[in-house]
């Protein structure tokens, strides 16, 4: 049975999901506007999400400058690794994969292009949009923390469909 076609979900406005840890938007609802499904995230609600996380998480190390927000260390260790690495590509993998999932739930963190033409591909999206569009110009007001790229998905390491542990055409990367 194929999947069913994504239905355009024009415009998105900022919803929030109570918790007692805080009162973050975690997704964007769909809302009817004039957005089509062909894209699958809405950048102008990415940016806001990415906004208003960064000002919460900032103002919780303000606060609280020795806490602790990673207690499993395995998990410390690989987002360091991440975000430290030498390829830009990859200090930009964790924020714009994660930026995508919270964006639109729905779909793959794995997946770095959506297949073209194909529209039971529900859960592919362009990865590489996403960090030229959002996530690169936010890190530019952050003092380029993670490196000077306005592109970061352009090279080589992110050419695939979707990333996968020990991918043989990523020699230089372990895992």
């Amino acid at each position: 049975m194929p999947l069913p076609t994504p239905q355009p979900t024009p415009r998105r406005s900022l919803t929030r999901r109570a918790s007692s840890r805080s009162q973050l938007a975690t997704r964007c609802a769909n809302v009817p506007g004039r957005r089509s499904a062909k894209t699958a995230l809405d950048f102008s609600c990415a940016a806001a999400l990415l906004k208003e996380h960064w000002e919460a998480v900032t103002d919780a190390a303000a606060r609280k400058p020795d806490g602790d927000y990673i207690s499993d260390p395995a998990l410390l260790e690989a987002i360091r690794s991440s975000i430290n690495h030498e390829s830009v590509a990859y200090r930009f993998c964790l924020p714009i994969q994660l930026l995508g999932k919270v964006t639109n739930p729905a779909l793959d963190s794995l997946r770095l292009q959506k297949k073209r033409g194909d529209p039971t591909d529900v859960t592919g999206w362009d990865a590489r949009s996403l960090g030229r569009k959002v996530v690169a110009p936010f890190n530019q007001e952050q003092e380029r923390v993670l490196g000077s790229s306005n592109d970061p998905y352009v090279g080589n390491p992110m050419r695939i469909p979707r990333m996968v542990r020990d991918d043989p055409s990523k020699k230089d990367v372990a895992g």
